[in-house]
């Protein structure tokens, strides 16, 4: 998740300037500094870019860290509770670009959560109720742009129209039926006789959306940077079936 994260940072576009460029929130601040708005977009566009790189090389360097948790645990904890961090900033940024609909910002839960997740097995933690609020948020939430309670994204109904080369109307009743799944599938991961079939939906339907992407808009014949593009989109939902699937082995267990 980290290293899709970091190419999105360092090679693709944040959302640092719907809270950068609002003038609505930014512009009495630059009119007390005494700068113009025109000016202070030109400083503040060279400081969004700034922060991207950082933010990508720290998430580079997390990804990385990872793998060295035994020998430098300290370390490793600490850049997994900043990347946590960062994760709800950029969920609130999208959220923010999205008229402020929470459904925006609480489907990132699980991502957000996926660092913690991290610490919590470094330090042996027991699973708590935490990580199954942050399954039932993520996909609860996807849920609702499914069904239409928020407005569908026109990238769903493209991208099931790509997968399933089906029609609109076709595409749109899949959204809704998949979108109240999403709903129970949710439920049931807090009844422990329903846990794990909650917890195989969570796995085989994380698993297909993490892969929509680069199956729906994949072309090599636009290059690289096409296809490094959306394997990023794909790595960034490895915990929508990853966190379900470690869970559904524990239980197993």
């Amino acid at each position: 998740m980290f290293l899709g994260k970091a190419y999105q940072q360092l090679f693709g576009d944040a959302p640092y300037r719907a809270f950068f460029w609002d003038e609505n929130l930014i512009g009495r601040v630059t009119t007390w500094l005494g700068f113009t708005w025109n000016a202070y977009t030109i400083d503040a566009n060279l400081f969004a870019n700034g922060l991207q790189l950082f933010i990508g090389s720290i998430f580079l360097i997390t990804s990385i860290m990872v793998f060295f948790e035994a020998k430098m645990p300290r370390l490793t904890r600490f850049l997994n509770i900043f990347g946590a961090f960062w994760l709800f900033i950029l969920a609130f940024l999208h959220q923010k670009d999205q008229f402020y609909q929470i459904g925006q910002c609480l489907e990132y839960a699980l991502q957000i959560a996926t660092p913690l997740i991290f610490v919590q097995w470094m330090e042996e933690q027991k699973i708590d109720t935490f990580i199954f609020i942050t399954i039932a948020l993520t996909f609860s939430c996807h849920g609702l742009y499914a069904i239409g309670y928020y407005a569908t994204p026109a990238s769903f109904i493209e991208m099931t129209l790509n997968v399933l080369n089906c029609n609109e109307t076709q595409a749109i009743f899949f959204l809704k039926i998949m979108g109240l799944l999403d709903f129970l599938a949710s439920i049931f991961l807090f009844f422990p006789k329903l846990r794990q079939i909650g917890l195989v939906y969570c796995i085989l339907w994380g698993f297909l959306t993490m892969m929509a992407r680069p199956f729906a808009y994949l072309h090599t014949d636009l290059g690289i940077s096409n296809v490094l593009y959306w394997f990023a989109e794909a790595l960034c939902r490895v915990p929508h079936f990853g966190i379900p699937f470690l869970l559904y082995q524990k239980i197993k267990l």
